[in-house]
């Protein structure tokens, strides 16, 4: 958002490494090394008295056990940002379960969803007949782990597809039916203030009883 004039406010800057420190240790490590450079290559457009003083900084850990080396899925996750950079289809070996086998799939990515520290491809399932054309109303999530391979289609474009939106909060929710609303209690201390601490729902409201 920044002219190339336009020296970045330093609190702006820290706010990108914030950034960086809670999501790079879910990205291989050679885009986690690019990331460190651009933030430094992003230094110099500081004010002059801030760059004098200026050094990067670590200033905050993102946490998980159990985690993924995403390291190891370099190649599948530079050929899916090839895809949605340049609207392009690709047919996907995806293996659901080990042991399972490996499924193929023409696809469409269009957007990269990150949640609980795990990364997922959501885009449309096309005809393998029309690669053009998709195969289903509703997109298809992937697991980028369970990619085992990505091959693009440099001639098959996604142009005419619709954009995915943001997810809407029905993440894993089968949404094929009329809306209602619904009321859930909770009882215990962790729970309410578990509960009490989210947004479930747009049109959510909280109350504490007795």
């Amino acid at each position: 958002k920044y002219g190339m004039n336009e020296p970045i406010a330093l609190d702006g800057f820290r706010q990108i490494e914030l950034c960086r420190d809670l999501i790079g240790n879910v990205l291989p490590e050679d885009d986690f090394e690019k990331l460190n450079l651009a933030i430094s290559n992003a230094a110099n457009y500081l004010p002059k008295k801030d760059l004098l003083n200026f050094k990067t900084l670590s200033i905050a850990t993102g946490f998980q056990k159990g985690f993924i080396n995403y390291s190891d899925y370099t190649q599948q996750f530079h050929d899916l940002f090839k895809c949605i950079n340049e609207r392009k289809c690709c047919v996907l070996e995806y293996e659901q379960h080990i042991g399972e086998g490996i499924k193929e799939h023409y696809f469409a990515p269009m957007r990269f969803l990150c949640m609980h520290d795990c990364f997922y491809i959501i885009g449309w399932i096309t005809d393998k007949n029309n690669p053009s054309v998709k195969k289903y109303g509703t997109p298809t999530k992937f697991l980028v782990q369970r990619v085992k391979s990505v091959n693009v289609l440099e001639d098959i474009s996604s142009m005419e597809l619709p954009e995915v939106t943001p997810s809407n909060g029905l993440f894993g929710v089968i949404d094929d039916s009329e809306e209602f609303e619904v009321t859930l209690k909770f009882s215990g201390d962790y729970a309410k203030t578990y509960v009490a601490d989210r947004i479930w729902s747009k049109e959510q409201s909280i109350s504490f009883n007795d």
